[in-house]
């Protein structure tokens, strides 16, 4: 304990020294909350980096004169950020921070550093280094009630698994982190990390070759992008150029790529740059144009050679550029390029081999970690045995009624259907004929001569399928006939045995199962198009008329058709 204290006195001393020489240029500072001090560093940061420091070497001092350790710790992450170009001033800032959280077990903080210092390893191309810190900061997140900081840990991790191409289990991780943000609305919050999921998923999209995803996200992340302050929706214009070149769609992807490399040119980081040349370089190959494709190829090496930025795959390009100076005979650019190739192919195997050392050995502890639930949880289930096994009982209890009716439901379907089938072929080989009685007159009170009239029309009616056209009323039809709707509904009701409205319907019916057993276009319709083709305004009515005229849905019958179709 004596020498936390002392640790933490020297921590004061070093950031009153810090801020000695700025103290009359940050005086209005004196009367603004910690909290005020947080929202002007970052609202400066972005636009002024030099105002940005003062604002946060002043909290600094202040907190470390009141002994607030908390405010200190955040002091020295807000410098980290203002130095993140220069990694290796960012991480003694990170240090600073992550000794004072250790000592006043500020959990969180201490998780936010973890996280840090994985990005600034991840700046740095130490992928493993990135990894280790990454699952420190989650395992710190896994105790607080952060989520979302947790789930910014899980894209982070998720980044690195795309890496070694584990591009499912990243797709899975990036699709959680996306719901967790939709889930809790926080676009203000988080538009920008919103974005970043939309075009990492896209990526993963890319590597599982799904075309469709992958411009689906694309399009989604543009709109979204133009909409957004610090969000270039060239990234987006740059991922569907990568996809169209996937595509095959050569004219189309150059042009999205050339479109977004003033853009990419402008990055600090030069990956997605080097991404594009590569595909710019691949291009002209195969278009013939060898001097192009060495000249973005060249540029991928030029951006390695500063930046030590790897691609993922690059022995196709050193190999290129390696024969090309071979058949020039330029031995001393064959022999770099061959250097070149030999120290870029030895350091991914050791990045990548210790990633997936990192992984494999963390999926291990989760092993261990879902063993031990199993244990805990075995053993609470011989206490709760009993119980479970009376729920079920009653489940079960409850089921088997269930699935009764539906085996009954199910042999009543089949039978009727075999019986409407029959009817249908019966009908068709003795059509039904109507017998008018002449004694109709003194039941209906209409004259012989009109209802005869009417019955013929009706004939017609039928025999055009007339009764197929939409909105068909009973008055309409009764104006057809050269009557009234009151005489033509009795003739219809004593002659049909129906009202107008199921007559109708059941011609309609009808004519669909004739259509559906001999009109092989017709079965390729959806129930809508077939609703609408023989004059129903929507699906529900004419299911519910099928079903009425039937005893069976309408989807039972096709599927019915299809399948004896099928056998036979």
């Amino acid at each position: 304990m004596r020498y936390n204290y002392l640790f933490a006195l020297l921590i004061t001393f070093i950031a009153q020294v810090c801020v000695f020489g700025q103290q009359r240029d940050i005086d209005s500072l004196a009367e603004k909350s910690y909290a005020e001090l947080k929202a002007l560093f970052y609202e400066y940061l972005p636009k002024d980096k030099k105002v940005a420091e003062k604002v946060a070497r002043y909290t600094l001092n202040k907190a470390a004169k009141k002994r607030n350790y908390e405010a200190v710790a955040n002091a020295y992450i807000r410098l980290h950020r203002v130095f993140i170009k220069d990694i290796p001033q960012a991480i003694k800032y990170v240090d600073s921070s992550l000794r004072i959280c250790n000592i006043y077990d500020f959990k969180e903080l201490q998780a936010e550093n973890f996280n840090n210092l994985g990005n600034l390893e991840y700046r740095s191309y130490n992928y493993d280094k990135a990894l280790e810190y990454y699952l420190k900061a989650r395992k710190y997140f896994k105790k607080t009630n952060n989520k979302s900081f947790y789930f910014t840990i899980q894209h982070n991790i998720a980044n690195l698994k795309l890496k070694v191409r584990a591009h499912k289990e990243a797709l899975t991780i990036f699709k959680e982190c996306l719901d967790y943000i939709e889930e809790n609305k926080e676009e203000k919050i988080i538009s920008f990390k919103y974005l970043g999921l939309l075009r990492s998923i896209s990526s993963c999209y890319a590597l599982e070759k799904k075309f469709d995803s992958v411009s689906w996200y694309n399009k989604k992340g543009y709109s979204m992008a133009k909409a957004h302050p610090n969000f270039n929706e060239l990234v987006f214009t740059h991922l569907e150029g990568g996809n169209q070149y996937l595509k095959g769609n050569y004219e189309v992807a150059e042009d999205s790529i050339i479109k977004a490399l003033p853009y990419l040119k402008n990055l600090a980081s030069k990956g997605d740059l080097a991404i594009a040349y590569g595909h710019l370089g691949r291009m002209a190959k195969l278009d013939g144009e060898i001097e192009k494709s060495v000249f973005y190829f060249k540029m991928i090496d030029t951006i390695y050679t500063t930046t030590k930025y790897r691609t993922s795959d690059p022995r196709q390009i050193y190999e290129y550029l390696i024969d090309y100076y071979k058949n020039k005979g330029d031995l001393k650019q064959q022999l770099y390029y061959t250097e070149q190739l030999i120290g870029i192919d030895s350091v991914l195997t050791k990045d990548y081999s210790a990633l997936n050392k990192t992984f494999k050995e963390n999926d291990l502890s989760n092993l261990k970690i879902e063993k031990e639930k199993l244990v805990f949880l075995l053993s609470e289930e011989k206490t709760t045995f009993k119980r479970n096994t009376m729920v079920l009982s009653v489940i079960i209890l409850l089921l088997v009624p269930f699935f009764i009716y539906l085996y009954i439901k199910k042999i009543n379907n089949e039978k009727r259907f075999h019986q409407i089938i029959n009817e249908l072929k019966l009908k068709k080989e003795k059509p039904e004929i109507v017998l008018v009685k002449k004694a109709t007159r003194a039941i209906l009170g209409i004259d012989q001569k009109l209802i005869d009239q009417i019955l013929e029309g009706l004939k017609a009616f039928e025999e055009n399928n007339d009764y197929l056209k939409p909105k068909l009323s009973l008055n309409k039809l009764a104006k057809d006939l050269n009557t009234n709707s009151k005489y033509l509904s009795k003739v219809i009701n004593k002659f049909k045995s129906k009202t107008f409205n199921n007559y109708v319907n059941d011609l309609r019916i009808e004519y669909v199962m004739q259509e559906l057993q001999g009109n092989s276009q017709f079965k390729n319709y959806t129930i809508k198009a077939i609703a609408e083709e023989v004059g129903f305004t929507n699906t529900e009515t004419f299911t519910k008329a099928f079903y009425k005229k039937t005893g069976i849905k309408p989807s039972y019958f096709i599927n019915e058709l299809s399948r004896i179709k099928n056998a036979d």
